[in-house]
């Protein structure tokens, strides 16, 4: 089996140094993006063998590698324009989604992570990415015409899922005690895809123009190649290497400060952009105002949760402080305390506290 690891090392190093060629050449490119869409089959064929992954998690990683290469493919045979760019683009954020779905389902496997407090973190980058992205690069496309509202509006989407499955990588990597290759792959893998999306939608937004097309292919095929090695360490280097999905126990003190930090910077960065920039007609002030209104709800029901979670923390920890484990009956500390008050309260006259004592004999 570390022969197999060195192979599969060998391969997304070998990838990688191919994908780094391609840019500088856009035929190269489009040859080994299309072997790399090719891989996707039997890398799932063996993913779906070695029954290593959860059937949530493979169906997911399975549906993302898929779109995103139906995406490539539909690019390379269809005209890049009109429905065939809404389909590219339909196809992206498909992809994301599924990533998104997949990491999650991945940290729910995981005892030390909160989904749900991740959940909650997830729609709020998600929500705060969409309004800086609305901002900054979709409303402009469409006023300047430089992409069709549904091809711009579904770019702004694709940045907001982007950035939530970025922030869901990060999480899972602040959840490994030590180094696990796997992970390092899918992140890798989740880097790359959001890299070229970037480049191609700034392409389709005419922010710049279509030299970086070779770019943004051999970032799609580096993707799915470290996509793909990540799926075989995990199904077919079994003895050798922890699978993903492995429950760790890590101190959480550093990936809640990190979850607080970036929840906090997808908050403050829509306020700086919309009190830097005004709404330009009643469409833009529309969406501003309903995306900022549903963000602030999500914000709310995020610290709703949180202190439900707290307040429901803190009187699981006070029962177990004040009963037995084994007969949950109240233990020598709540004694002590009543033991206590009884006896402060013996010095009053219309009190006459009693105590009883009940030995049992073998009972421990």
């Amino acid at each position: 089996m570390r022969k197999s690891g060195e192979m599969i090392g060998i391969y997304v190093a070998i990838g990688a140094t191919l994908s780094l060629l391609a840019t500088f050449s856009l035929g190269f490119g489009d040859v080994l993006a299309t072997l790399a869409v090719l891989q996707v089959i039997p890398t799932l064929f063996f993913a779906s063998r070695s029954r290593r992954l959860p059937s949530g998690m493979l169906h997911s990683v399975g549906l993302s590698m898929a779109c995103f290469a139906v995406a490539y493919l539909d690019r390379q045979w269809f005209t890049y324009q009109g429905i065939g760019l809404v389909t590219t683009n339909m196809l992206i954020l498909s992809g994301f989604v599924s990533a998104a779905t997949g990491l999650w389902l991945l940290l729910r496997t995981r005892r030390s992570t909160d989904a749900r407090a991740v959940l909650g973190d997830s729609i709020i980058i998600g929500l705060g990415t969409w309004l800086v992205g609305w901002v900054t690069f979709v409303q402009p496309a469409i006023e300047q015409g430089a992409a069709p509202i549904v091809v711009a509006v579904l770019g702004g989407l694709i940045f907001a899922t982007s950035s939530v499955v970025l922030f869901l990588m990060a999480v899972v990597l602040l959840g490994e005690r030590r180094a696990n290759p796997g992970s390092w792959l899918l992140a890798l893998g989740v880097v790359t895809s959001v890299a070229s999306t970037i480049v191609r939608s700034l392409e389709i937004a005419g922010y710049i123009d279509d030299s970086l097309r070779a770019a943004s292919t051999a970032l799609l095929t580096l993707a799915l190649i470290a996509v793909a090695g990540s799926v075989l360490v995990v199904t077919v280097v079994k003895p050798s290497i922890r699978p993903v999905s492995a429950i760790h126990r890590v101190p959480s003190a550093t990936r809640q400060l990190a979850q607080l930090v970036l929840t906090i910077a997808s908050l403050v960065f829509p306020v700086v952009v919309l009190a830097a920039s005004g709404p330009n007609d009643l469409r833009d002030r529309v969406v501003r105002s309903l995306s900022a209104l549903v963000l602030t709800g999500a914000v709310i029901v995020r610290v709703l949760e949180s202190a439900r979670t707290n307040s429901s923390a803190h009187a699981e920890l006070l029962r177990r402080a004040q009963t037995d484990p084994l007969t949950d009956l109240p233990n020598r500390m709540v004694l002590l305390e009543r033991i206590s008050s009884y006896l402060h309260e013996a010095w009053r006259p219309d009190r006459q506290p009693t105590l009883y004592f009940v030995d049992l004999d073998r009972f421990k």
